[in-house]
């Protein structure tokens, strides 16, 4: 006996524009088609642009991605110094995807190289 699938949860346009309006630290865009705009995501320890598009009235698909480094404001950048600190805060993850970003290196790399920056004295 198979379990049943969980229910989908689906936001009406409505709400997916009011929590837009509270996340959104820029960039907030509203068309018929989508909702898009940056926000700080805390779980992460970085800034990520999101956008929701709508195939029908109250259903859209949501993506959310890094923002790419050339396209960051000048407090939304981060350094090797910043990663260091994520890295040794618990966020071994985040700080290996935030040293890819910034380094544009392969995964094996970037584990390796973060490793040594937490251990470091």
């Amino acid at each position: 006996m198979t379990k049943p699938e969980p229910e989908s949860e689906h936001l009406t346009r409505a709400e997916v524009e009011s929590i837009a309006r509270i996340n959104a630290i820029r960039d907030l865009n509203f068309t018929p088609d989508s909702i898009s705009y940056i926000t700080y995501h805390e779980p992460f320890a970085d800034y990520y642009p999101i956008t929701i598009h709508f195939d029908q009235p109250d259903r859209g698909e949501y993506r959310m991605q890094p923002l790419p480094f050339d396209e960051r404001l000048e407090g939304e950048k981060f350094d090797d110094d910043r990663i260091k600190l994520v890295a040794r805060s618990g966020g071994l993850q985040n700080a290996v995807r935030m040293y890819r970003l910034l380094h544009s290196v392969d995964l094996t790399v970037a584990k390796a190289a973060v490793k040594r920056m937490r251990d470091e004295a």
